[in-house]
């Protein structure tokens, strides 16, 4: 099991990691800003969304092994904490 936080920006930085023996994962947007999520380093703000302060998505974990990316608005940032399991 993995865990940490990682701060995002207004440029794509990468949550996790790609790992073919990840089982699941579970992020918080522990931030002020919305974060956006997506599967590549092309991630933008027309990707999801995980809200500011408190908010998780568990949807995103079923059977998804790639890398993950986050990426705020421009001239913001924010806060994932995540496990990876």
């Amino acid at each position: 099991m993995n865990q940490g936080k990682v701060t995002i920006t207004d440029v794509a930085t990468k949550i996790l990691s790609a790992d073919m023996n990840r089982r699941s994962f579970w992020i918080m947007n522990t931030g002020l800003k919305k974060v956006y999520i997506g599967y590549s380093s092309a991630a933008t703000t027309d990707n999801p969304y995980l809200s500011p302060t408190g908010s998780f998505d568990r949807e995103l974990a079923r059977d998804y092994r790639g890398n993950l990316y986050g990426i705020c608005a421009t001239g913001e940032s924010s806060t994932i904490s995540y496990v990876d399991f």
